[in-house]
């Protein structure tokens, strides 16, 4: 015969001395690295992470993770009957993080260069004085091939490639602006002149996320497209532009009565997605040019730098103004985006009815702020000091402090390796492995190939 305490235990509940039997809840707990200790109330679980602890009386259990080589983890959690408190996104920070020296340098600054496996770091404001990192192999290589005839312009901005191993770089001529764009690769870096291609002044420049050699730019209230594979211009396709983005081979367009129009890519098919009083509102007091955040079609964010920041159909500002960076996260079905102003960070969240941004934090000279692990955590740099911060776990926040950086240089994050890569006080290039490489990811070649695989 079963006893009757077990058959309740089975079924979530439990016998409390002066209370009776009562409904429980449960903890799932889930660690990286894995394999965590885990104390409830002080009290140590038998399993490893992950794993669920079962059958917790209602009511508020401090919870601490231990893992051999990595900081300790403690908060308390509230746990309600017949429910699942979840802490599975839980980043546990090495004790003594694994460095790695990549290049002497002495480098001024460094910068990643969108989905390619690459990183640029910078001696000097000249293009010859440029590297590239190869965060695969961990080697560099000079930007511009030896001989280059761009090698002592001045680089004015960059603009990385969605999803490709190009590069576009603006540099300063001696009568006009040039445009390159470099095909970083393991061989030679290929250089292509596309200054023919542009006018003497141009600026929000976009990649096509979905063609890599299709690109945006905005002039004087126009916007035109460029085809580099057929050096064709296509000017002016569209007039009266205040914004814009691009999402899903289309093109989002807003004009100064805050109308935002979705059109094909060569201006056709154009069709009202939705009016927007209030953006119409703040392009009517300055002449601020927006950027159009496209998380999916009926998700949309307003952005201009320094100024505010609006979303699609509410009519309120989610931030007045100051806006610096917004970082768009988007995976499985949930859409979110990172917020910096230079005292604060926050984060939108667009899961219930109405977006709404909630501020994580609070800084002094916030000049850099990234997703990690799989969006859960925010990597910002205060200052000279970076900081981890946790993004999605239903505790208080914990916040890690984990490196320094040369003055005025700014770090880099790459999901794939787990690494945050920077310069030193010395100015060499360094990486930092915060947390397991994704090994999925990390065999994908210059364009997304297995290695070893020819580049076409």
């Amino acid at each position: 015969m079963v006893c009757p305490l077990i058959v309740l235990y089975a079924l979530g509940y439990a016998g409390i001395p002066n209370e009776g039997v009562i409904k429980t809840g449960l903890v799932s707990v889930a660690t990286a690295p894995p394999g965590a200790s885990v104390l409830v109330g002080g009290a140590p679980y038998p399993q490893k992470t992950p794993t669920f602890v079962r059958n917790l009386p209602p009511g508020r259990y401090p919870v601490t993770l231990q893992l051999k080589g990595h900081r300790s983890w403690s908060s308390s959690v509230e746990v309600e009957e017949e429910k699942a408190t979840v802490l599975e996104n839980v980043l546990l920070v090495p004790a003594e993080p694994e460095t790695e020296r990549l290049a002497e340098g002495p480098f001024q600054e460094l910068a990643a260069t969108g989905d390619a496996p690459f990183l640029l770091a910078r001696s000097g404001p000249r293009a010859g004085e440029a590297v590239v990192l190869d965060w695969r192999t961990g080697r560099t290589r000079p930007l511009l091939p030896p001989g280059s005839v761009f090698l002592s312009n001045r680089i004015e901005f960059w603009e990385p490639v969605p999803e490709s191993p190009y590069l576009f770089l603006a540099l300063k001529g001696e009568d006009r602006r040039l445009c390159v764009r470099a095909k970083l690769g393991r061989g030679p870096h290929e250089i292509e002149d596309l200054s023919h291609l542009f006018p003497e002044r141009f600026a929000h420049l976009q990649w096509d996320p979905a063609d890599r050699d299709e690109l945006f730019f905005a002039e004087d209230g126009f916007l035109s497209r460029v085809n580099v594979k057929s050096s064709a211009v296509y000017p002016k396709f569209a007039e009266g532009v205040r914004g814009y983005g691009l999402a899903g081979r289309k093109v989002y367009v807003v004009d100064g009565l805050g109308r935002v129009t979705r059109m094909d890519r060569d201006g056709t098919n154009a069709e009202l997605v939705s009016e927007e009083p209030l953006l119409a509102s703040y392009l009517a007091r300055n002449k601020a040019f927006y950027r159009i955040l496209v998380l999916d079609r009926e998700k949309m964010l307003f952005w201009s730098e320094k100024g505010p920041l609006l979303a699609a159909g509410i009519s309120y500002p989610l931030a007045e103004g100051g806006v610096e960076e917004v970082v768009p996260y988007v995976s499985g079905g949930k859409s979110k985006a990172l917020v910096r102003e230079r005292h604060r960070i926050g984060a939108v969240d667009f899961s219930g009815e109405l977006p709404w941004l909630t501020w994580l934090g609070r800084g002094r000279e916030l000049v850099r702020a990234v997703w990690a692990h799989g969006g859960s955590h925010v990597l910002f740099q205060d200052g000279r000091k970076v900081f981890l911060l946790e993004a999605d776990v239903p505790v208080k926040a914990h916040l890690e402090e984990l490196l320094e950086v040369k003055e005025g240089s700014a770090f880099a994050f790459v999901e794939e390796t787990g690494k945050i890569y920077y310069l030193d006080r010395a100015g060499a290039l360094v990486s930092w492995r915060l947390a397991p490489p994704r090994p999925s990811l990390l065999g994908r070649g210059a364009e997304g190939q297995p290695e070893g695989a020819a580049e076409p």
